[in-house]
């Protein structure tokens, strides 16, 4: 067959096959690969004719040895790709193929792109979603049309949300994406609660905290409504904030956040925490107590509301139950899924709670426990006035006297304390009633004060003594 011959044929052949006459379209194709075995529009006919004739091993056979001919040809692999897509079953070989066009593709955004978007989305079939991803993430790059765009990036977050496990990387990348589809107008989530809880873990997995996670928290407040997951960890945001103070006091905004919660998700149980800690604050400590007992069992990597718990334990002078919600909430800290929303580590403080109660204990077991821990603490942390209480009450009065350093009210009163059990009862007073005059509020020094008094009183017999140790009893 001469050059003229070979061309009627193969026109023959795509006739036949637009008119779906299959058999003659390979005889047609037949003839020219008696002449040219390699002829590559012949073998490419030849695979949609098998293919239309459903003789489905001799099309592959076709099309693979058309792209074995001409490999830089398109034809034969978009061939092939049709195939595959038809047919099913051969994923993997439809990913060589996608991955084969996509080069040849690379002087077509559109084509390259759309083949680039079927790779992706075949991996996450088969499993391969690390292979997805960053498919994904250069075509919303690379993707200069803003519908398309947009598609590209909500398929993203979908993928990185429901991917079981995400990389710094990965959550990095969720997180830019997201910010870029709270800019749209309208945002059209399928699921956003989901979306605006998973955007909030990933803040809180990154290490945003502070200002930072506050700042972010308030924006999706505005922008989502309806949602209560942002004010509730706002919620979590106050209640940390105020770790470690001597009594904890009511954020200003916290009100405002429990009436928001209540109307949107009112069986929450971050708006049973922060009532809880409202409670704790307005010292009813019986409610308090109530609210977060629960808010704990439901909310167990948050371990501020282990913390306000033991606090509030403490308060009703259930020691032992204050010093096992400070365990609890220990063993949370450890949890690299806990939550926590302020910078900086909340252990020390813990510990220190942990450790007063179990002074509170007051058993030798207790106290040598409390003295355990306290020897963990940081130097940065001041332990002294509590580890001087300790050794006063197992009697060990030369270790107590090398904790006192400084002026303050407890520490005055710490010195009385000890002079009360070297019998000084006179000086004891004396340093007491300076304590007290500082620290009118505080009802350990007190109580040390009336303590003495008693005891200068047998010895003095003096009637004012007595008045002023049963008033200060009193207070």
């Amino acid at each position: 067959m001469d050059i003229k011959e070979i061309k009627t044929a193969l026109k023959n052949a795509r006739e036949c096959i637009r008119e779906k006459q299959f058999k003659d379209a390979l005889k047609h194709c037949k003839t020219v690969l008696a002449q040219d075995k390699n002829n590559y529009n012949a073998l490419v006919f030849v695979g949609v004719a098998a293919d239309g004739m459903e003789q489905f091993d001799q099309a592959e056979k076709a099309y693979k040895r058309a792209t074995e001919a001409a490999p830089d040809q398109v034809l034969a692999w978009q061939g092939l790709c049709g195939f595959y897509e038809k047919h099913g079953g051969h994923e993997q070989d439809l990913v060589n193929v996608y991955q084969k066009l996509q080069e040849l593709y690379k002087g077509d955004e559109e084509k390259k792109n759309d083949v680039l978007r079927k790779l992706a989305d075949l991996d996450m079939k088969i499993g391969e979603t690390s292979l997805a991803i960053p498919i994904y993430e250069n075509l919303v790059k690379e993707e200069k049309n803003e519908d398309k765009k947009e598609k590209y990036m909500y398929k993203l977050e979908d993928i990185l949300r429901n991917e079981k496990s995400l990389s710094e990387e990965w959550k990095k990348l969720y997180l830019s994406t997201c910010d870029s589809l709270f800019e749209l107008d309208p945002v059209q989530f399928i699921d956003t609660m989901s979306v605006v809880k998973f955007y909030v873990r990933c803040l809180l997995q990154m290490l945003y905290v502070g200002s930072k996670l506050e700042f972010k928290c308030k924006t999706l407040q505005l922008k989502f409504p309806n949602i209560s997951y942002p004010t509730e960890i706002l919620v979590v945001m106050a209640m940390d904030k105020h770790i470690g103070e001597k009594f904890p006091v009511l954020h200003p905004s916290m009100d405002n956040y429990i009436s928001t919660i209540s109307k949107l998700t009112p069986d929450s149980s971050y708006l049973l925490a922060g009532q809880g800690y409202v409670q704790l604050c307005n010292k009813k400590f019986i409610e308090a107590r109530d609210c977060l007992s629960r808010a704990t069992d439901q909310l167990p990597k948050i371990p501020c509301i282990q913390y306000y718990h033991g606090l509030t334990l403490k308060h009703l002078h259930d020691f032992s139950g204050a010093e096992r919600s400070c365990k609890m909430c220990l063993k949370t800290l450890e949890r690299k899924d806990r939550v926590m929303t302020i910078p900086g580590s909340i252990t020390s403080t813990v510990m220190v709670l942990q450790a007063e109660m179990l002074y509170e204990i007051g058993t030798d077991t207790s106290l040598q426990s409390a003295l355990e821990i306290i020897q963990q603490i940081s130097d940065d942390v001041p332990t002294n006035l509590l580890k001087g209480q300790i050794y006063l009450k197992l009697n060990d009065l030369d270790n107590c006297e090398k904790c006192i350093h400084g002026e303050s009210p407890e520490m005055i009163a710490l010195s009385g304390c000890l002079l009360y059990h070297k019998n000084n009862y006179e000086d004891a007073v004396v340093k007491l009633k300076t304590s007290i005059e500082t620290d009118p509020n505080n009802s350990w020094s007190m109580f040390w004060y009336a303590k003495a008094l008693w005891e200068k009183y047998k010895c003095s017999k003096e009637k004012t003594d007595i008045e002023t140790c049963y008033m200060s009893l009193l207070k």
